[in-house]
């Protein structure tokens, strides 16, 4: 629902918006691989309903709001994930630029930083970490942080509010920082007020 004043804003301005929803952590199917399952499917639906609505699917771009900030830059980052992963698809409807707002792109420090607003193992359930982890702490990361998909190779814009106290300014700035490394340049905007 915080999106949708989003969503309607876009609208406004004469883009057009797909808005999607999916299953989360504690819901039926939710967390690992349900709820990237979810946001891969509704993405390549768009090339379903691309010539009713005379979609340009060539200027796509991901937005989401914190935990959706988050997918959003997965999306971008699916043509990257490793074989074998269970969320890899042939052909992921390409991204061209992704806007995070209050998005989280790396999830494993997110784990140890953050999400203790959203519930202490909120993100050891999305990544399905103790099913996964076999002697290898970050494998559960491997296909579902953005962080350990760099580089992505779109545009990305990462939105804080410096008052944020869940998802703060330096969680974007360490996405920037890791994509620099990367050789990638990502724009972090802080929102002052």
């Amino acid at each position: 629902e915080l999106t949708h004043y989003l969503a309607a804003g876009i609208r406004n301005a004469g883009f057009a918006v797909w808005e999607i929803e999916y299953r989360r952590v504690g819901h039926a199917g939710g967390g690992y691989p349900g709820t990237f399952l979810d946001v891969a499917r509704g993405t390549d639906h768009l090339r379903t309903i691309a010539p009713q609505y005379k979609l340009d699917l060539s200027r796509v771009i991901a937005t989401g709001h914190s935990a959706g900030g988050h997918l959003a830059l997965w999306l971008a980052a699916r043509p990257k994930l490793p074989a074998g992963s269970p969320l890899r698809t042939e052909t992921p409807l390409p991204i061209h630029a992704v806007i995070g707002v209050a998005a989280i792109g790396d999830l494993a420090h997110f784990a140890k930083a953050g999400a203790h607003a959203c519930g202490d193992d909120t993100v050891e359930q999305l990544v399905d970490q103790k099913k996964r982890v076999a002697g290898d702490k970050l494998a559960p990361f491997r296909d579902t942080s953005p962080s350990e998909l760099l580089p992505i190779g779109v545009k990305q814009v990462m939105i804080h509010g410096v008052f944020d106290g869940i998802v703060p300014p330096a969680l974007g700035m360490r996405h920037q920082v890791q994509a620099k490394a990367k050789g990638e340049s990502v724009q972090v905007i802080v929102l002052p007020d």
